[in-house]
């Protein structure tokens, strides 16, 4: 389900993998991380860190930000696992 995520800018990198087949290393897509805070019931706050993959093409969007920018990130979340008391979502880059 594509949907945007926003929080504070925290900050982003771009994941680098290794290729098997021929040792070198690969860019991938950048992690554009954010923070949300989360008011509970109970008046406290709490904290969540998200890394989110984004497409080259939205990374310029990311590169003036600074930490503690509100900043909105287009995302996919799935559930990663599901039982009967809860669910594990996961994030990937928006479709």
């Amino acid at each position: 389900m594509n949907t945007e995520i926003t929080g504070y800018y925290k900050s982003s990198y771009i994941k680098e993998y290794k290729d098997k087949s021929t040792g070198n290393t690969v860019q991938g897509d950048l992690i554009v991380q954010i923070e949300q805070e989360i008011h509970m019931p109970n008046n406290q706050i709490k904290f969540e860190s998200y890394d989110i993959p984004v497409d080259s093409e939205q990374s310029k969007l990311y590169q003036s930000k600074k930490r503690g920018d509100i900043v909105k990130v287009p995302c996919n979340i799935y559930a990663k696992a599901v039982s009967a008391d809860y669910a594990t979502l996961g994030i990937s880059k928006a479709k």
